[in-house]
This record gives C-alpha cells, structure tokens and sequence, in this order.
C-alpha cells in the first residue's frame, strides 16, 4: 500500500488510473484533474469510491476499481449527493425558521413584556443554562461583527428579534428551560 504522501493532480489522476478507473488521455485526463483542483481527490473519490471498488486495499495491495468504472460515473454520484443535500439543507433552514420562530412567540406570550428577562422564569440547574448561552453568543464575532450595541440591546431585549439569531443548541435549550417552567 502507497504512502499517504503529497500527490500533484496528475499523481492522482495516475493512480486512478493504475487502479483501473477508466480516464480517457488527453482532454479528457485534463478535465478530470481541473474537476479534482476544484472539488479535492478525498471528496470524490474517497467518499464515494466503495460502490465501485472490485477489492478493497490492505497492508501489500493497492484498491481495484470494477472493471469499466469510469470518473465520470464517480463524479456524477458525487453531483447527486451534493444535489440531494442541498436540497436537504434548504428545507431543514426553513424548519429550523419555523421552529425558532414559534418558539420564540410562545416564549414572547407566556412571559409578555418583560417577563422573559427575569433568571427566574429559566431553569440554571444545568451546565449549559441559557444565561451561560448568551454570555458566549455575547462573547461571539457573530455578535460584534454584525451588530452595532444599539441593535444588540434590541436584540436581548425582544426575543421575536434574538431567537431568529441564536444557534439550534441554544433554541433547544431556550425551548426546554420554557416547557420546564410552564
């Protein structure tokens, strides 16, 4: 088995091939190292490369490609899976919205207009309260890069404006700290 050393593209695109990939000479050798300067060797063919593999490698042999396995066949199951988590990533945002949005009415509503600033009305009993929470998103360049003071106290003021901003960990716990207390 090779050593896990530094590999130029047309290194790569050599053991591809002495592992029998099918990659065409020429134009076709230079697509495939211009798609691999782009996307990484490890992201391609290391995530997705156990579908085609005839024998795995162990400590004296190199891996083997199925006979016929071409780059493009790999590349294009790379494509789909990262088609299939985009759309995956856009419907979880919109529910992380949504839930971060109903949490934060609920909160606004069981404890009105200043409620929700008093410690009591949270449960500390845990490592990771809320206070804590906030002291580190406080403490964050999230905050301080795109926030001037002005907007951050509005922020900590009105939960509809400061749960859209918070992270999941931090609305889960916000969500559990109010069921806790209802």
């Amino acid at each position: 088995m090779a050593d896990k050393s530094y590999k130029s593209y047309r290194q790569q695109l050599n053991i591809l091939r002495s592992r029998g990939m099918v990659i065409g000479k020429g134009s076709q050798g230079s697509r495939v190292m211009r798609i691999l300067e782009r996307e990484n060797y490890y992201n391609v063919i290391n995530g997705y490369k156990e579908l085609f593999l005839a024998s795995k490698a162990t400590a004296t042999t190199e891996e083997v490609y199925k006979t016929g396995t071409t780059f493009d066949e790999v590349y294009a199951l790379y494509n789909f899976d990262r088609e299939l988590r985009n759309i995956y990533m856009k419907y979880l945002l919109k529910l992380e919205n949504t839930f971060k949005t109903v949490i934060s009415h609920e909160f606004s509503a069981k404890y009105v207009h200043d409620n929700y600033l008093k410690i009591d009305n949270f449960d500390n009993s845990t490592e990771h309260n809320i206070s804590s929470s906030i002291k580190l998103q406080l403490q964050s360049n999230f905050i301080s890069n795109r926030m001037n003071l002005q907007n951050l106290c509005i922020c900590l003021l009105l939960p509809a404006i400061n749960v859209p901003t918070m992270s999941v960990s931090l609305t889960l716990n916000l969500k559990k700290e109010f069921i806790q207390k209802a």
